[in-house]
């Protein structure tokens, strides 16, 4: 496990390589030639908004759906036991690229400290849900009109989701009936 300070150095050196990165396609996705190309160049950004959000766990909303606390209810048979939830970004990662690659203020001189505050308040945070929910909120996710309305999208996909802190969820994991019972009441 990392230190908050080592933490903090890993995601400014991350954040760092992003906006390198996001300036140098910038340039590509702009391109007239490549403009059949914008999907899969915006995809891109957004899996690597994907991975670099899961690799750090501060950026877990502390969010977990209902459907997911129900999944380890000991009555449940879990056949993973390496599976702790889906996690499921609260903006599209594809919008969250295409808006990445046509924002104005993104440019070389871009402040790397308030790149770094929009990337962790915003594009990298999660909540962990199950597989089904994940499914139907992508689905939704993957319209324009819905990509700035997480809540939004919760609501209409049906997942509903619990506020819980880092033991909860290791208790959760672990398939403690008591407290499972107490967070499902």
């Amino acid at each position: 496990m990392f230190s908050k300070s080592d933490r903090e150095k890993k995601i400014r050196k991350n954040c760092e390589y992003f906006l390198i990165k996001l300036n140098a396609l910038k340039k590509v996705y702009q391109d007239k030639r490549c403009a059949d190309k914008k999907g899969l160049i915006e995809t891109g950004v957004g899996a690597d908004i994907f991975y670099m959000g899961q690799s750090l766990f501060p950026f877990w909303t502390k969010k977990m759906s209902i459907g997911l606390i129900e999944q380890f209810h000991p009555k449940n048979l879990i056949t993973n036991d390496k599976y702790t939830g889906t996690p499921d970004h609260d903006y599209s990662r594809k919008f969250s690229g295409k808006e990445l690659l046509n924002a104005d203020w993104l440019n070389e001189n871009t402040d790397l400290d308030k790149f770094m505050e929009l990337f962790k308040n915003k594009y990298a945070r999660w909540n962990l849900v199950t597989k089904e929910e994940n499914n139907n909120l992508k689905k939704l996710f993957q319209t324009e009109q819905m990509y700035n309305k997480p809540r939004l999208c919760y609501v209409k996909a049906g997942v509903k989701l619990k506020a819980i802190d880092n033991n909860l969820r290791k208790k959760i994991l672990k398939r403690e009936r008591s407290t499972i019972e107490k967070l499902l009441a």
